[in-house]
């Protein structure tokens, strides 16, 4: 139990830390927001491993039964979080308000979400990842439809933009579709995962 709190606690910080930095990345750009940006970055990473090894310990060693259910709860929210991020920077896109920079900075604030849904993933032993796949193509859909209306029915787009929009769907459709194809590119760490617990398990618990 003290290890799922654990656990608990230092992913939900986790969640919103991810979720101040991205609001101050979105809103002042990647440059105006690095000031102390390394500081964070070692904040979220010192988090992100305290909590993702404390889920570890409490499901694959102690056998927990609650926090599997637990953590399929915080994957949906980070999954929402993604969806909503996902749809601000659509319309950002749309608008053409942005540049090289903001540009920059949506790639990496939504690598950072998938980032944090795949490490939520992975500490659950028998997980699927292609439910969660379908709301961002559901998504993406919605940007192609937005990218067709605003380059053919727009007489004010700026066509150089293409570029932008395209890579950012790209990027996206592709995630989303080797989530859904389910082609087992995380097998390799999630089978190194399951042999050494299963070879250490025994030796870790605090009797032996």
């Amino acid at each position: 139990m003290l290890m799922m709190i654990l656990s608990v606690i230092s992913l939900t910080v986790l969640m919103f830390a991810w979720l101040k930095i991205t609001l101050d990345i979105f809103d002042q750009g990647l440059i105006n927001a690095m000031e102390g940006m390394w500081a964070k970055g070692m904040t979220l990473a010192l988090a992100f491993l305290f909590g993702w090894l404390a889920g570890v310990l409490s499901i694959r060693v102690f056998g927990n039964l609650i926090l599997p259910s637990i953590i399929k709860s915080m994957s949906w929210i980070v999954l929402v979080g993604i969806g909503l991020l996902y749809i601000a920077i659509i319309q950002r896109l749309y608008l053409q308000q942005y540049d090289l920079q903001h540009f920059v900075a949506y790639l990496l604030m939504m690598a950072a979400g998938l980032v944090l849904l795949v490490g939520f993933h992975l500490i659950l032993d028998d997980h699927d990842l292609r439910p969660y796949s379908i709301p961002l193509l559901i998504i993406a859909m919605f940007q192609l439809f937005i990218i067709v209306f605003r380059y053919v029915f727009d007489p004010g787009a700026e066509a150089y933009r293409l570029l932008y929009d395209f890579i950012f769907f790209a990027v996206m459709t592709t995630v989303s579709a080797m989530m859904l194809a389910h082609r087992g590119l995380l097998n390799p760490f999630r089978h190194t995962i399951k042999k050494f617990f299963d070879r250490n398990s025994h030796t870790l618990r605090p009797e032996n």
